[in-house]
């Protein structure tokens, strides 16, 4: 998600393993099977992850604990609405890319130089550090997060070597138990026998000369292994040291988040990743977000390249946090020209053409004033909002939002209106901006619902 996100000029978020429920995803392996989304804008991508991030018992991850007692993240779109970076300190690996390093790109180097210029600028620290040596996926010592009590260090018994992050070196049954988790899903009926669905998988699997021979053998064979298997605990024991370890890498140095181009160097067919962040951020189970950080000249072709965070295990809504932070200082995301609309993608609508043509099941319609009005009372300055509603059913709700924060609304007839304390907006405003984000959203008596997404205008005197 990384990867196309950067082609794109978007918000990629490669999350924590298995903050996302796998389940009825194709599977590619163990450590790579990751759901995360790619949106516009770092906020929008938060409130995705605040719906798509909960708990799935039928998850094939869901057994697993790389880390005990960790709580999983939460509230991410208020963090990511009122994050800042005043204070935060981020660090660049010397040996991944650092401002001698002659293996980036001129122009990509030059770009993440205004990145780092504008990371400062908003109050933040950027600082070089140096990974050391467990940091890499072929490291075999012992790991110093290690207690001395253990004697025997867990390996990671499911890749084979267990140094290498490549997905064709997976041990054969435990990769291929995921693709037999996920056919099973597809070919099992009521009354079906445990024989009856092997049999099905096998005649599935037999024309997947995408699947290597020793995955297909193994499904056959009953052969595959899941969460439940020594081996895999052992694994995943060995995952939550490499966590440790770069964990305590951060506080060592103070950091709150390692941060990359995206990418080294791009062509018009190609791109290059960083040294250390492929295994780093896929291996250590670690989430990483992309963000629109500028543009390069590709043989004539003005394309959008992007910044990547790195952050803590399961710190998910933290690290978005720090991304929207930056979003907001920078504002450098651009439409790329690889991304076109399709044909038919853009249209015309006329509102009330298709409130007459779809009668009685239309959706309220609502006029959204474009500016808001500042009262005071009692001493207390308040944002007021609101509009009209166009629409022959009656409307049962509306409700509002500026910047992400819910604004209490009555309906007045066919008026409605919001109103805030301004002190209680002031935290998702942007310092200096003289608009903000107004969401509203209307229902009727039967269910219809209408959205409309503005800028409004503050007033002058309630901007900072």
């Amino acid at each position: 998600m990384r990867s196309p996100s950067e082609r794109a000029g978007i918000v990629g978020y490669k999350t924590s393993q298995s903050l996302i429920s796998v389940r009825g995803l194709a599977p590619l392996a163990w450590d790579r099977d990751v759901v995360g989304p790619m949106t516009r804008y770092a906020v929008d991508n938060a409130h995705v992850m605040e719906a798509a991030s909960k708990e799935d018992p039928a998850n094939i991850w869901s057994s697993v604990t790389v880390d005990e007692g960790r709580p999983r993240p939460a509230d991410f779109a208020s963090q990511a609405s009122a994050s800042t970076l005043a204070g935060k300190t981020f660090g660049i690996l010397t040996n991944s890319v650092s401002t001698a390093d002659t293996g980036v790109a001129a122009a990509i180097k030059q770009v993440f130089a205004e990145a780092r210029a504008t990371l400062e600028a908003a109050g933040a620290t950027v600082i070089e550090v140096t990974a050391p040596a467990e940091l890499d996926i072929t490291f075999t010592g012992r790991r110093r997060t290690l207690p001395e009590a253990v004697l025997t260090p867990p390996a990671r018994k499911l890749y084979s070597p267990v140094t290498s992050d490549l997905t064709g070196n997976m041990v054969a049954g435990s990769r291929a138990y995921a693709f037999k988790s996920f056919l099973e899903t597809m070919v099992t009926l009521p009354g079906d026998t445990e024989e009856q669905i092997h049999e099905k998988v096998v005649a599935r699997i037999s024309p997947v000369t995408q699947l290597p021979a020793q995955y297909r053998t193994a499904i056959a064979d009953k052969t595959t292994f899941g969460p439940e298997h020594p081996d895999t605990a052992e694994h995943f024991q060995a995952v939550k040291y490499m966590i440790l370890d770069y964990e305590l890498f951060l506080q060592e140095n103070g950091v709150d988040a390692l941060i990359f181009p995206t990418v080294t160097a791009k062509t018009s067919s190609g791109l290059s990743l960083p040294p250390l962040t492929r295994a780093l951020v896929n291996s250590f189970s670690l989430p990483a977000v992309t963000v629109p950080m500028g543009s390069v000249d590709i043989s004539g072709s003005i394309e959008p390249t992007t910044l990547q965070f790195v952050g803590r295990f399961l710190q998910d809504d933290k690290l978005l946090a720090l991304a929207a932070a930056y979003e907001r200082a920078s504002k450098k995301r651009m439409v790329s020209p690889l991304v076109p609309p399709l044909e038919g993608e853009n249209f015309e609508l006329t509102l009330d053409a298709y409130v007459r043509a779809n009668s009685p099941y239309a959706p309220p319609l609502l006029v959204v004033s474009k500016q808001g009005v500042a009262k005071k009372a009692a001493g207390a300055g308040r944002l007021e909002i609101g509009g009209q509603i166009r629409a022959k059913a009656e409307v049962s709700s509306v409700r509002a939002w500026i910047n992400g924060q819910s604004v209490p609304v009555a309906i007045q007839g066919k008026k409605w209106k919001g109103s805030i304390l301004f002190q209680e907006i002031q935290p998702y405003l942007i310092p200096g901006d003289k608009t903000a984000e107004l969401s509203v959203l209307a229902e009727d008596s039967e269910g219809n619902t209408s959205a409309s997404v503005q800028a409004v205008r503050l007033p002058r005197s309630l901007t900072l």
